[in-house]
C-alpha cells in the first residue's frame, strides 16, 4: 500500500550523487595534464614558434602520438588554442606559463 504521508519527507532529503568524487579525480587529471606540460617545457616551447605537434615532440623529445593527446587536453582545459594542427598560447599561458 502507498503512504502518502512518506513523500514530502523524502522529496526533502539530498540525493546523493557520486559527482564530487568525479570533480576530484578530474581535478587531479588536470594538475597532471598542466605538471606535464610545464616540465616538458611547453608553454616556452610553442612560444618561441614550435607550435605543430610535430616540432613540439621533436623539441620535447617525447612520442608526437602521446603529446597530441596532451596538446588536445590542454586546448580543452583553456591553456592552449588550435588552429588546424597548430596551437598558440591562451592568455593566460602566456603571461605565467612561459619560462622568462
Amino acid at each position: 500500500m502507498h503512504d502518502a504521508s512518506k513523500e514530502p519527507l523524502q522529496s526533502a532529503i539530498p540525493r546523493l550523487t557520486p559527482s564530487p568524487i568525479i570533480e576530484t579525480t578530474w581535478a587531479f587529471a588536470q594538475s597532471c595534464i598542466l605538471l606535464a606540460a610545464i616540465e616538458l617545457d611547453l608553454f616556452t616551447l610553442i612560444a618561441q614558434g614550435s607550435n605543430s605537434p610535430e616540432m613540439l615532440a621533436h623539441h620535447a623529445e617525447v612520442s608526437e602520438n602521446a603529446l597530441r593527446r596532451l596538446l588536445a587536453a590542454l586546448s580543452v582545459m583553456g591553456f592552449l588554442q588550435r588552429d588546424g594542427d597548430d596551437y598558440t598560447l591562451s592568455p593566460l599561458s602566456e603571461r605565467f606559463l612561459v619560462r622568462s
